[in-house]
């Protein structure tokens, strides 16, 4: 696709429109998550972000072939709404960017995962209740590469392990009820809370500075400091 046509800022100002959606995001106050829905009025986190990228000149599209969206444009949930991420984001011609919306109420300091894992390239937006604010990062700072690589072996057998016992138990259906187990895997995480808070954890400056330098974009505004424990 040729984005010459589409793209009509230099690149001062296009980094500057990057900066505008990070500080914004970072800005945010507590929202819980909802699916992104039509409604103009703003339901929930993914509402909220998606306004963040109308104020700040983007444009959404339907399309959801990533080579096929045109610059300065968004697409709300391109893999459905049970599918990272829930945005998808291209400001320039060569790169798309992915976010996924994360939040927890007044119990948790710790986004919860689940089944979809911690992706490595993707920036996430986390809306905490306790603390009535916002944390952005990237996938790949929270859970390693080789933490996935150990991860996405452990989920291999215990499929493996799921078949193999889910035919064992087919056998013995004596009430033929056609019981059996699925396995389905939790990511979480585990430990003090100055390990699990991403509200206190000593990485948090340098997280949300990544976040700025994996899009090419200068902060306009230091990141927030950790809160003092």
């Amino acid at each position: 696709m040729s984005c010459t046509r589409y793209l009509d800022i230099d690149d001062y100002q296009l980094k500057m429109s990057k900066c505008a959606v990070l500080d914004d995001l970072r800005r945010m106050p507590y929202f819980k998550n909802y699916a992104a829905s039509g409604v103009h009025a703003i339901a929930g986190h993914e509402d909220a972000v998606k306004d963040i990228f109308i104020k700040n000149g983007l444009v959404e599209h339907t399309k959801t072939r990533e080579d096929t969206i045109p610059p300065r444009s968004f697409v709300t949930q391109p893999n459905g709404s049970q599918k990272s991420p829930d945005f998808i984001v291209r400001f320039e011609c060569d790169t798309i960017y992915k976010f996924e919306c994360k939040s927890t109420d007044k119990s948790a300091a710790k986004p919860v995962y689940n089944s979809g894992g911690i992706k490595q390239d993707v920036i996430y937006v986390y809306s905490s209740a306790r603390y009535n604010k916002t944390v952005i990062y990237i996938g790949g700072d929270v859970c390693s590469m080789d933490q996935q690589k150990l991860i996405d072996e452990l989920i291999q057998r215990q499929k493996e392990l799921e078949i193999e016992y889910n035919k064992k138990i087919k056998a013995v259906d004596v009430n033929k009820r056609g019981v059996s187990y699925y396995t389905r895997p939790m990511i979480g995480q585990s430990g003090r809370a100055d390990l699990t808070d991403y509200f206190i954890h000593a990485d948090r400056e340098r997280c949300e500075l990544r976040v700025y330098e994996f899009m090419n974009a200068e902060p306009q505004e230091a990141p927030e400091p950790p809160p003092q424990s």
